[in-house]
């Protein structure tokens, strides 16, 4: 019986091609400077880089820091009984005191410091100037390729970071563009983001990120990646902060442009929907248009 599974079902369950978590842990640990600290939190990013690091001696260099102390110590706070304010405070002195240069993963809710679509490093208190820069790495390129050329993924998990990961990289690419630090001519890295944009949770973002700066200038691009999450509001990777986001987004954008009924609509649909937590429009994505720079 057990050979006659074997025969039946290994093809479907094979998953010795699936290298995501891998690629995107060596990408993440290959990109820092010696003797870095890496700020890592939640469940989606730490368990591949601290299986890279810990277990198979990647970068032995680098100091893995878990900020919530969910998974891996030592742990900065306790996010159940840390305040959110209390928690950026943690952080910030953290980086303050830290005597080696201290990088995360970006949400790009800082208001200095350098970034990729991967990682960030805030600048400590000997940095004079505090101010944001973007770039692009040749492995963080090839790595965005590879998520593209791939397609979607047979485990459930590589998926939910393959579209987490694409779905930032339209967050950073958006908010760089705006910053003036993205290289609009080259025509390969531009397919590029057309086809990350293709995702319904990349529309969103870059939607998002175009509202926060400039709703009234962007509209018609707005309405345009709208418009391509609305036709997949009901796949199955489609959770409630999308649909959150998606809902709050339309019924501001249609209150800007005089739609009222429209915007009742929307807002109504966003409060059935709405998980707990702060509206994932108006919150994180702020801070990515205060990052912009002047419009």
């Amino acid at each position: 019986m057990l050979a006659l599974n074997l025969a039946v079902h290994g093809l479907r369950n094979d998953r010795a091609s699936d290298w995501l978590a891998r690629d995107y842990a060596a990408a993440v640990l290959g990109g820092l400077p010696e003797d870095a600290v890496l700020l890592v939190a939640g469940d989606v990013h730490l368990p591949a880089l601290a299986y890279l690091h810990l277990v198979e001696g990647v970068r032995p260099d680098i100091a893995l820091v878990s900020e919530d102390g969910l998974l891996l110590e030592p742990r900065l706070f306790d996010p159940y009984r840390t305040p959110p304010a209390g928690q950026r405070a943690v952080l910030e002195a953290f980086v303050r005191d830290a005597t080696r240069p201290v990088y995360g993963i970006p949400d790009f809710g800082r208001t200095a410091g350098s970034f990729t679509w991967l990682t960030y490093r805030e600048p400590g208190a000997a940095d004079a100037e505090r101010a944001i820069r973007f770039s692009l790495p040749g492995a963080e390129r090839e790595l965005l390729r590879r998520l593209l050329d791939a397609g979607a993924l047979r485990d459930g998990w590589s998926e939910i970071l393959r579209r987490h990961l694409l779905e930032r990289f339209a967050s950073f690419q958006a908010t760089a563009q705006l910053a003036g630090q993205w290289p609009d001519g080259e025509p390969a890295l531009r397919s590029l983001v057309a086809r990350t944009l293709r995702l319904p949770e990349a529309a969103l973002a870059r939607a998002i990120v175009l509202s926060n700066h400039d709703p009234h200038g962007s509209a018609a691009e707005i309405w345009r990646l709208l418009a391509r999450v609305s036709d997949e509001l009901d796949g199955p990777w489609i959770g409630a902060r999308h649909l959150a986001g998606y809902y709050s987004l339309v019924a501001r954008t249609a209150q800007l442009n005089g739609q009222a009924d429209l915007a009742r609509q929307a807002l109504a649909r966003y409060w059935e929907v709405r998980p707990d937590g702060p509206d994932p429009v108006v919150s994180g994505p702020r801070s990515a248009r205060d990052n912009a720079g002047p419009d």
